[in-house]
């Protein structure tokens, strides 16, 4: 489901359901106050929005509430919400948020990783730093993370923290790039801006949509999935870019960001 935005006082949650195409709504006092810039398995992650140091993660069913380490712990505090650009949860249980999971952060448009365990009290950066992380993912059980030049890495995070190059030069450029999985595969989905006269804001003029099996790169011609139409929803605030597949036969990608269907 999708979850619709809220005002800044708001205590309740709609959620679209794109199967059912209906709103769902929960009243989650917890929220008030509160800035939402993903979502994983159930559980949201906020900052504060009187204290940006202030991140966790909440259940709007259960109520229930983890405090991660302040952002004042990164190596190079932020001042700005917008400066969380994803959250990951890796968690040996698929199903919910444990005491051994693993929390990366992308940060600043910098593009650097930056790690903890819950109970951790600071964050730590994940070396080498000199690429522009654009986006990460969890895949099979890894992360995947990709910079911007289009070169593919598997974030280890023990028994300590490094990134290893899998695969690189892999001839896909683009203003951003996205890491989505997509029925059991690895996609990766570059698009293109332009800056229109007139405006202040960038202009998406196309996207393109490559598989990397055995981390080899591959263009694909469209999204059908077996004869079925799908979404690519992508978004950096998102724990993880998900795929909506119904028997509307739907196809495209929509950029939560922007709110536009390509």
């Amino acid at each position: 489901m999708l979850l619709q935005p809220q005002a800044q006082d708001s205590e309740v949650c709609y959620f679209y359901s794109i199967v059912k195409g209906k709103v769902h709504k929960i009243h989650v006092p917890e929220l008030n106050k509160k800035w939402i810039i993903g979502s994983w398995r159930g559980w949201l992650a906020t900052i504060d929005y009187h204290d940006v140091n202030q991140i966790g993660l909440l259940n709007p069913i259960t109520k229930a509430q983890i405090n991660l380490p302040p952002l004042s712990t990164l190596p190079e505090p932020i001042t700005c919400s917008l400066n969380v650009q994803k959250i990951v949860v890796v968690s040996p249980n698929k199903v919910d948020v444990q005491s051994n999971c693993v929390i990366v952060a992308l940060i600043t448009e910098a593009g650097v990783l930056h790690i903890c365990k819950i109970g951790d009290d600071k964050w730590e950066k994940i070396y080498p730093s000199m690429h522009c992380i654009m986006d990460v993912i969890e895949f099979k059980g890894l992360l995947h993370a990709v910079d911007d030049s289009g070169n593919l890495f598997v974030v280890q995070t023990s028994p300590f923290t490094k990134l290893t190059p899998v695969a690189v030069n892999l001839n896909c450029h683009g203003d951003r790039l996205y890491l989505v999985e997509s029925s059991g595969d690895l996609l990766l989905v570059s698009r293109n801006l332009d800056n229109a006269e007139n405006t202040q804001y960038m202009r998406t003029t196309n996207f393109n949509v490559y598989s990397m099996p055995e981390n080899k790169i591959f263009a694909l011609d469209n999204l059908d999935c077996e004869h079925n139409g799908r979404v690519l929803f992508i978004c950096y605030w998102h724990f993880k870019n998900t795929i909506s597949q119904n028997d509307q036969f739907l196809e495209g990608i929509f950029s939560t960001q922007s709110k536009s269907l390509v």
